[in-house]
């Protein structure tokens, strides 16, 4: 492994792994890292729960970018020069926690889900709706989509309900925000796989709730892939075909939160 010796490592994420010990109960396993140097990407365990992460006592594996960056093609959109430091722009990179835990076949496929979001986020920017999230088009750095340049928003659903207490005439406005981007996207032929909290956004500008978050998306009645939404917000974990169901079932979901807030 050869990296500048004199540009630190970044940590980008550092996740506790668990598993079942003999009697079926939880018990730590180690910490799986993911550390930036420079354009290199790594991960590695620390078989210690608490502590600081010190790199040079990693067993560090590199992580290829061609394998969590997908080849840009030319029915892809790139997107525009704009100031990185925007206020209102969002580079979405792909999410590498799960990284060290895939077989050699997964990993070699790791950018799957993003070229996915960005096909469907395409689909979206000729078919555009106010609940939806506004796609910029792709970062691109030899040949590559570094990332997806997305509008950024102000808080998430979750984010809002833990923080303030809403009228019931807002709670039904976001409901209905949230029903029309869903509607939307099934009628284009898409199953979302992934609405719950945190993948509704407030979009402060015209006080609408917006739908983001498109790496679960599938077409209908196609298999789902590595990414299958989040656990407890749809009509089953981990579906293995998206169904509209699945969304429907979140729905309802996100309306009981509501109600209940």
């Amino acid at each position: 492994m050869e990296v500048s010796p004199n540009e630190p490592f970044q940590i980008l994420c550092c996740n506790q792994v668990w598993k079942d010990d003999d009697n079926g109960d939880p018990t730590f396993d180690h910490r799986m890292v993911i550390l930036r140097h420079g354009e290199q990407y790594f991960f590695g365990r620390d078989s210690r729960r608490k502590g600081d992460i010190d790199p040079a006592l990693l067993s560090l594996g590199p992580i290829p970018i061609t394998h969590i960056r997908a080849p840009f093609t030319a029915d892809l959109t790139i997107a525009p020069d704009l100031p990185l430091d925007l206020e209102d722009v969002y580079i979405k990179e792909p999410g590498l926690v799960a990284y060290g835990h895939c077989s050699l076949a997964e990993q070699q496929a790791f950018f799957e889900p993003q070229l996915q979001e960005a096909q469907v986020y395409e689909q979206l920017r000729l078919k555009p709706h106010p609940n939806i999230g506004i796609y910029h088009g792709c970062i691109v750095k030899d040949g590559r989509i570094k990332g997806l340049c997305l509008r950024r928003y102000g808080r998430t659903l979750g984010q809002l309900l833990r923080e303030e207490t809403l009228g019931q005439d807002q709670k039904t406005a976001y409901m209905d925000d949230v029903k029309k981007g869903v509607a939307h996207l099934h009628a284009l032929g898409f199953v979302h796989g992934d609405i719950n909290p945190s993948n509704i956004m407030l979009d402060s500008r015209i006080n609408q709730a917006v739908l983001i978050d498109f790496d679960s998306c599938r077409p209908v009645g196609k298999p789902m892939g590595r990414k299958a939404g989040t656990t407890n917000w749809g009509s089953v974990d981990c579906p293995e075909v998206a169904e509209l169901e699945h969304d429907h079932t979140a729905l309802q979901l996100i309306e009981r939160l509501l109600e209940d807030s």
